[in-house]
């Protein structure tokens, strides 16, 4: 690497109100390597609060909103009107602030946002208004962050590049980080709000709610950083949900792989596109927790340093979801078979996960996906000449992710054993072709949750 520094990106609300947790300013202090910082917007301060982004959100939706989240009209039924809204959210800044003993007009900020999206509305430019609203909670956490720590404060609107349509383009990124000089900035101390960048001609574009972690990967691959550490409440990446399974084993080592099987399956401690550009990279990200800074938390590595305790590392589940089963006879006589029904799907914009069968396919979709589309997919596969579809919706996938899988003969077996035994019934399975990291099982979604403890105790009590 060029140069020993860390990129630390802090979750949760800044003045770490946590029973036993530690300031994020204090931790990047702690060490001195810490000088690229990506931040979030402030979080929950207890249950019956909200975060700040859902605010922002809701200040400009309009009340009368029919399609508006149910987070979104409780805070419309709590706040009343939109300027209580943002008054609530300018009052939260300026406690942080001054909390952080920083000098900065947290007021002067909220009138220009406040001109902004009422120049966005008034042009009746809705996506742009709200990605610019809800961007501003890591925008003015990073004003604050940079001034508390004497570092440079860095737009990502001036580098995080993203197309027309919304999707993220990797090379303009990097040539106009480049063009500012971002890496050589890191050398000295730099902030960067997470969650948002901008098209080339300045609208502000927003990654997917958690998108902060996205932009620590990236921001970490571009200044060359040894490590991307990821500060959040929690102290690590727990082997399944604590919602779900009493007090899981922490995990003290995956590999990227297997990290992005479990994210992707709902694992909620990194936003699923995060880990890509760091594992591109060589990076390693270490999950880390405000509350336990000592604690050594979970490192996210290209390859595991010593051999796994546990076969399985994790166990995530996934619900909306629904199974198509289609059938022709003689379908697997037809080369090309699965990649033409596969195109129908990608078509209507339905993702797909196959599963095997013998004249039949089976793939496991989103069910919101595939519900608007689903006359249109019949009536395409009609035309290819399938006999029979299928449709079996309230699926829950449970997937069953560790390196260790790789040395242990008759996981599939523990893991099928477990279900049956909990009285999960196997609607759908898939798994890894080669050097398998994961077991996929589709069941349904009602009691899935006794299928997840039942392969969590099999695997990690015995």
């Amino acid at each position: 690497m060029a140069h020993d520094l860390i990129t630390a990106k802090a979750g949760g609300d800044p003045l770490a109100d946590a029973p036993g947790a530690m300031r994020f300013d204090e931790i990047t202090r702690m060490n001195p390597a810490r000088t690229a910082i990506v931040v979030s917007a402030p979080g929950k301060r207890c249950d019956d609060d909200f975060k700040v982004t859902d605010m922002l959100i809701a200040w400009v939706t309009p009340f009368d909103d029919p399609a508006a989240s149910i987070v979104v009209r409780k805070i419309h039924q709590c706040f009343e009107n939109p300027l209580r809204i943002l008054a609530a959210i300018r009052d939260r800044f300026e406690i942080i602030a001054t909390a952080l003993d920083v000098d900065l007009d947290i007021g002067d900020i909220f009138r220009e946002i406040h001109e902004k999206c009422s120049s966005l509305r008034a042009r009746g430019n809705h996506r742009h208004l709200r990605c610019f609203a809800e961007s501003r909670g890591e925008y003015v956490q990073g004003r604050i962050t940079a001034l508390k720590r004497g570092f440079t404060f860095v737009d990502p609107a001036t580098f995080i590049t993203f197309n027309e349509d919304g999707s993220y383009n990797e090379e303009l990124t990097r040539m106009r980080a480049e063009q500012i000089g971002l890496s050589r900035l890191a050398r000295e101390g730099i902030v960067v709000p997470g969650f948002y960048g901008s098209t080339m001609d300045g609208r502000i574009v927003t990654f997917d709610r958690g998108g902060s972690d996205r932009t620590m990967s990236i921001v970490g691959a571009l200044t060359e950083s040894v490590i991307c550490e990821n500060w959040k409440i929690v102290p690590g990446i727990l082997a399944a949900d604590p919602k779900v399974v009493h007090e899981p084993h922490m995990i003290d080592e995956l590999t990227y792989r297997v990290g992005r099987e479990l994210t992707f399956m709902g694992n909620p401690v990194l936003q699923k596109d995060a880990i890509r550009p760091a594992w591109l990279a060589g990076i390693p990200i270490h999950v880390r927790g405000v509350t336990a800074p000592e604690q050594e938390g979970t490192w996210i590595r290209t390859e595991l340093t010593r051999k796994p305790v546990h076969s399985v590392t994790g166990i995530a589940s996934r619900t909306g979801m629904s199974i198509v089963t289609l059938y022709q006879y003689g379908m697997d006589d037809i080369i090309g078979s699965n990649a033409r029904t596969a195109g129908i799907f990608a078509d209507a914009g339905v993702s797909v996960n196959p599963g095997p069968g013998i004249d039949s396919l089976s793939y496991a979709v989103e069910t919101s996906a595939f519900i608007p589309q689903e006359d249109r997919i019949r009536a395409q596969l009609a035309r290819m000449g399938i006999e029979e579809v299928t449709v079996d919706h309230d699926i829950a996938i449970i997937c069953t992710a560790g390196d260790g899988l790789l040395y242990e003969i008759g996981a599939s077996a523990r893991n099928d054993r477990a279900l049956a035994l909990a009285g999960s019934n196997i609607e759908w399975e898939g798994q890894s072709a080669s050097r398998s990291t994961n077991i996929l099982r589709g069941v349904p979604a009602i009691g899935h949750q006794r299928g997840v403890r039942a392969i969590y105790n099999e695997f990690f009590s015995r």
